[in-house]
């Protein structure tokens, strides 16, 4: 699968710049999203963690 910087260099190619603008701003939603992903995943590492010490303490 091409990156949205790969398609919009494509477009540029193809003097769509308004595609081009499209895929550079979906890029950076995919990434923004990607962000709070990694950071859900933090929070429920840690919470796994907690779960697994507070059933050993039982």
């Amino acid at each position: 699968m091409k990156s949205w910087h790969q398609v919009a260099i494509n477009a540029m190619k193809q003097n769509r710049e308004d595609l081009a603008r499209e895929a550079l701003k979906r890029k950076q939603t995919y990434k923004q999203r990607a962000r709070e992903l990694e950071a859900d995943l933090k929070k429920l590492a840690t919470l796994t963690e907690d779960l697994v010490q507070q059933q050993t303490q039982l």
